[in-house]
């Protein structure tokens, strides 16, 4: 999770971004297409292959979780409303 970083192109809002440990190159993943949300949690659900974000809004409103296909990371899957500033993200089998 990243705010506004001149290193990612086409990058106005901040993300989330995935970082080759080989090269050190960035790849931006999941753009953050609203610059007033703050992102505050990250979750990665292996057995769907879904990336969980917490979106804490502006710490004064109810937030939200969004979920992304990491095979398609561009198309929001689903949203779920939560309580303020979503900060953990459990998964129960």
């Amino acid at each position: 999770i990243y705010n506004n970083s001149p290193k990612i192109q086409n990058n106005t809002n901040g993300g989330i971004a995935q970082i080759n440990l080989n090269d050190y190159s960035i790849k931006l993943m999941v753009k953050n297409e609203s610059p007033n949300d703050i992102w505050y949690s990250l979750a990665i659900d292996s057995e769907r292959n879904y990336l969980w974000i917490g979106n804490a809004k502006n710490f004064q409103v109810q937030g939200e979780i969004l979920i992304y296909n990491l095979n398609n990371p561009k198309n929001l899957i689903k949203t779920i409303q939560t309580g303020m500033n979503p900060n953990k993200i459990l998964f129960y089998n």
